[in-house]
């Protein structure tokens, strides 16, 4: 069965394990359900949870207490700052991987231009690249999935496929020369898109056969700059040549099958891919990490060589270097390091604390989660989407809400009032009127679409605990009553007075 959040009460206990999902666990059968379990569903923005069970025992009801201070939000940059540390050697190899993007395109826009390129450019990139990558293992992996530099596409994609290229490598054992003639080979795969059309790159619609045609005919594009225009060697050609063939045979351009495609263009295929989904498309929006690397695992030796993807694992970790991800506690870490025999128990840094608090970096403790067994990662967020609903929702979206009350001449006497029934975000006095409001995320539907963001059950729930509070303080008794509801958005807060309406 489904339960609501709403409807948890701390002293809860189930006969058989709750989930949050299919695939993340809350509490065992048998286990009291903790207050500090409820704030951490409400926090993560969390409806409701799953459970094959029943109910085997109810907690006694809870007296609220309205005057009770909620904590101080952290600033939104506080929350999300911390995912790159900022110590002054990362900040310099960061300062490098961005100077090897625009570096790279610097290269693309002269081939764009049709100006004649420089393959001693490429070259001293591959040399430079090599370089960072044996100096700086960990910290260019954090970077694919920890940072953005904004735009530069195809350059940021060449970058990392190179980064993710090379360290594939090693687990071959790749010697020296043959890792730069690797690393060339992936900055330089997709540089037959240049020769495409801008509309079909940047087309948001479902391609025609026509443009789909267009599309696979890159990697010729791609051997023929790198052969002829810039004179690197056939080794180097049957990289971007061949990239986009498939282990099973239904690739492209020649339907080449297993080991008939060269172990460089398998390697840069399966970097290729991880770069394409966690980055963002015109078509769709990026993966995170974790994603990514389960849709990679799932590939059953279709796509990827197996061997290749045995390694690649080994480097990436099933919590990819960078990736967020939320443990049991409730705390938020950024992964730093993981194990090839134990995938699921990376090296963590602790960025945000069980409370919601940012840390401050120089206080962030590592965590090893192979000696840690009392913690386990619970799932991994997609910062974008983190971000967005610690602004929009929770406590960060109950204080813009509280702002936009202050604003309106009200003055708040209660926060997150709770009852046997339900709970009430905020209590106000407007004059002579006693105002209880919902405070809601609004993404999808409108404010004229009001029983779907806030059913008629919700709506009773508010109404209930509205009477529970007045049980509870006669004063206000006698006084006018209203329900308003408050919608946030990234962008505004609208408040719609006298939302629903009820006689009390």
């Amino acid at each position: 069965m489904k339960v609501p959040v709403n409807a948890l009460r701390a002293g809860l206990v189930f006969s058989k394990p709750v989930y949050i999902d299919t695939d993340n666990f809350l509490i065992p059968a048998g286990i009291e359900l903790r207050e500090k379990d409820i704030e951490q569903l409400r926090f993560w923005n969390i409806d409701e949870v799953e459970t094959d069970g029943d109910i085997l025992r109810e907690p006694a009801a809870e007296v609220p207490n309205p005057g009770e201070a909620v904590p101080e939000e952290q600033p939104q940059e506080a929350l999300m700052g911390r995912i790159l540390p900022e110590d002054q050697k990362i900040a310099l190899v960061f300062q490098n991987y961005k100077k090897f993007i625009k570096r790279i395109d610097d290269v693309f826009a002269g081939i764009s231009s049709g100006a004649v390129p420089d393959a001693r450019a490429i070259t001293g990139m591959t040399d430079d690249l090599f370089q960072t990558i044996r100096k700086n293992r960990i910290t260019t992996i954090g970077f694919i999935l920890g940072s953005k530099p904004a735009g530069c596409n195809l350059a940021k994609s060449s970058i990392n496929t190179a980064i993710l290229s090379a360290l594939i490598s090693e687990k071959f054992g790749y010697l020296e020369q043959d890792m730069r003639q690797l690393i060339t080979g992936a900055l330089l795969h997709d540089v037959g898109m240049l020769k495409l059309p801008q509309e079909i790159l940047t087309k948001r619609e479902q391609l025609s056969p026509q443009e789909i045609r267009q599309i696979q005919g890159h990697p010729l594009h791609s051997y023929l700059v790198v052969c002829r225009e810039l004179g690197f060697s056939e080794d180097v050609g049957r990289i971007v040549l061949q990239h986009h063939e498939r282990w099973d045979g239904e690739g492209y351009p020649r339907r080449l099958r297993k080991k008939e495609i060269a172990l460089d263009a398998r390697i840069v295929s399966a970097a290729d891919a991880f770069e394409a989904m966690v980055s963002e498309k015109p078509y769709r929006n990026s993966m995170i990490g974790y994603q990514a690397m389960k849709n990679i695992l799932s590939d059953n030796s279709r796509r990827f060589d197996p061997e290749v993807l045995k390694s690649f694992i080994g480097i990436m970790g099933i919590y990819p270097i960078g990736s967020i991800i939320c443990l049991n506690s409730g705390a938020v870490a950024r992964v730093i390091g993981v194990r090839e025999d134990v995938p699921l128990r990376p090296k963590i840094r602790l960025i945000i604390d069980e409370q919601g608090t940012a840390i401050q970096p120089e206080e962030q403790k590592v965590i090893d989660l192979l000696h840690e067994k009392s913690l386990f990662i619970l799932k991994a967020l997609d910062p974008k989407d983190f971000a967005k609903k610690n602004m929009n929702k929770g406590r960060a979206g109950e204080n813009r809400a509280a702002a936009e009350v202050e604003a309106a001449g009200m003055r708040i006497i209660a926060r997150n009032v709770r009852s046997p029934s339900g709970e009430v975000d905020l209590i106000a006095l407007d004059k002579d009127t006693l105002v209880f409001i919902e405070v809601k995320a609004w993404s999808v539907y409108g404010i004229d679409n009001l029983p779907y963001g806030i059913s008629q059950k919700k709506q009773r729930r508010i109404i209930e605990t509205a009477k529970y509070f007045l049980s509870l303080h006669r004063e206000y008794n006698g006084m006018a009553v209203r329900f308003d509801v408050i919608f946030i958005e990234p962008e505004k807060v609208t408040r719609l007075e006298s939302a629903f309406t009820e006689c009390l």
